[in-house]
C-alpha cells in the first residue's frame, strides 16, 4: 500500500495507482476532498496532525508516500514523515526551501543563478517605500514569502503602500521584486536518479491566467522562442532543479528578456497535476493545454524512486 498526500491531485494520482496494481492510502484535509471516494483507505485529518498521520500510514504498513501537493503544511508533513524513517517522492528540504521565495532566491543567487533584483522585510517592519523605489523602481512586484497572498504588481506609489500593506496583514514576511519585462515560461522538469529533464517548454504565464493584480496595466511580451533559445532555457532549469536539490516532478517559472536573460521567479517543488475549480485557469491554459499526463510521469518517477515494480508487485 502506497500513501498519498496531494490536496486537489488526489484523485488522478489514487487512480494512476490503483490502475498499476496498488492499493492507496490517502490523507486528506477534509471530507470529500479529491480523491477519498476512490482510495482504499482514507485518513481525515488537518495536515499538522502529525501524530495522527504518522500512526495512519503505520497502522496501514505504508512504507512509501507520493506527495502530489505543494501546500506549507504538506512539506512541513513530508519533512516530519521522513524522520520517521518513510521514503517520499519528494525532497522536504529542498521543498521547504522553494516554498520561502526568499530563502530559495538566495539559494539561486548562491549556486550562480539569475533571479530578480529584490528587497526583503521580515517581522514587523514594513519597508520603507522610498527605499524601494530608489532601489528597485515601479513598477515592482510585491510578494509574500511563502504563498498566504498572490502576488501584486504595483505601478505606482500608492499601489505599493497598499500591497506592503496587504502582505503584512497576513502576518509573512515581504519580498519585494524589480519588475522584469519579458516572456512568461513555465519550466516543469523531472527529477529522477539519471539526473533531470526539462519536459516542455510552456508559454503559460501566471500573471495573466490568473489576472493576478496590477499586471493588466502593462501586457508582458509575448515572443516565441527559437529552438537554440529554447534549448538553452531547458539546460538552465534543468541545472536550477539539481543543485537546489529538487527530487521528483517540479516545476519552474521564468522571464526571458528581449537580451535573452534568463530568470528564475521562483519554483514549485511538487507540480499539481491534478484539476480543480478553485485553480480552473491552471488546470484549462496548462495541465489541459499542453496535453501530457503529468500525473502518470509523477507516479512513475515516484515509483522508480521507491524502487517498486510498476506492476504491483
Amino acid at each position: 500500500m502506497i500513501g498519498i498526500i496531494a490536496g486537489i491531485s488526489g484523485e488522478i494520482l489514487t487512480r494512476k495507482l490503483q490502475e498499476k496494481g496498488f492499493q492507496v492510502a490517502l490523507v486528506a484535509g477534509r471530507e470529500g476532498e479529491s480523491g477519498t471516494d476512490i482510495a482504499n483507505v482514507i485518513c481525515i485529518a488537518d495536515l499538522r496532525e502529525k501524530k495522527r498521520i504518522i500512526d495512519f500510514f503505520h497502522d496501514h504498513q505504508v512504507h512509501y508516500i507520493l506527495v502530489g501537493t505543494g501546500h506549507v503544511l504538506a512539506l512541513e508533513l513530508s519533512k516530519e514523515l521522513k524522520c520517521c524513517g518513510f521514503v517520499l517522492s519528494n525532497n522536504p528540504d529542498a521543498s521547504l526551501l522553494a516554498k520561502n521565495k526568499i530563502r530559495y532566491k538566495e539559494r539561486l543567487i548562491t549556486e550562480g543563478f539569475d533571479t530578480p533584483r529584490f528587497i526583503v522585510s521580515k517581522g514587523d517592519v514594513l519597508p520603507k517605500v522610498d527605499s524601494v523605489i530608489e532601489k528597485l523602481g515601479l513598477p515592482c512586484v510585491v510578494k509574500s514569502a511563502i504563498d498566504c497572498i498572490l502576488p501584486q504588481k504595483a505601478n505606482s506609489r500608492e499601489e505599493l503602500e497598499q500591497a506592503i500593506q496587504e502582505v503584512s496583514l497576513v502576518q509573512s514576511d515581504i519580498l519585494i521584486e524589480e519588475y522584469i519585462i519579458g516572456t512568461d515560461i513555465t519550466v516543469p522538469v523531472l527529477v529522477s536518479k539519471d539526473g533531470a529533464t526539462a519536459i516542455m517548454i510552456s508559454y503559460y504565464s501566471k500573471s495573466k491566467e490568473c489576472h493576478l493584480k496590477g499586471f493588466n496595466t502593462e501586457s508582458r511580451k509575448n515572443i516565441t522562442l527559437s529552438q537554440m533559445q529554447e534549448q538553452k532555457v531547458r539546460n538552465y532549469c534543468e541545472q536550477a532543479a539539481i543543485k537546489t536539490g529538487m527530487e521528483g516532478l517540479c516545476r519552474l517559472d521564468v522571464m526571458i528578456t528581449e537580451d535573452d536573460r534568463i530568470s528564475i521567479l521562483e519554483a514549485n517543488s511538487v507540480m499539481v497535476t491534478g484539476i480543480h475549480p478553485n485553480q480552473i485557469e491552471y488546470g484549462r491554459f496548462f495541465l489541459e493545454k499542453e496535453r501530457i499526463d503529468f500525473a502518470e510521469i509523477l507516479v512513475n518517477v515516484a515509483l522508480e524512486k521507491f524502487g517498486i515494480l510498476k506492476d504491483g508487485k
